[in-house]
C-alpha cells in the first residue's frame, strides 16, 4: 500500500487546526469548529487503528516506515 499513513497522522490535525483557525463562526457557540474538530479527531483515530492493525510484530526491524 502506497498511502502515507504516518504523514497523514501528523498532517491531518494540522490541516484541521488551520481550517478551524480560518473559518469564522456566525454564532458565539462555535458549533462548526466543534464538528470539524470531532471529524478530524475521529479520522485520525481511525487511521491510527488501521496502522495498529497492519503492524507486524514478527519482524525485528521497522514494519511501518516511509521510503
Amino acid at each position: 500500500m502506497n498511502f502515507p499513513i504516518l504523514s497523514s497522522l501528523i498532517l491531518l490535525p494540522t490541516i484541521g487546526a488551520l481550517f478551524i483557525l480560518f473559518t469564522k463562526s456566525s454564532s458565539g457557540k462555535y458549533q462548526s469548529s466543534k464538528y470539524v474538530a470531532l471529524f478530524i479527531s475521529l479520522a485520525n483515530f481511525l487511521l491510527s487503528l488501521y496502522l495498529w492493525y497492519v503492524f507486524d510484530k514478527k519482524f525485528s526491524r521497522l514494519s511501518v516506515c516511509r521510503k
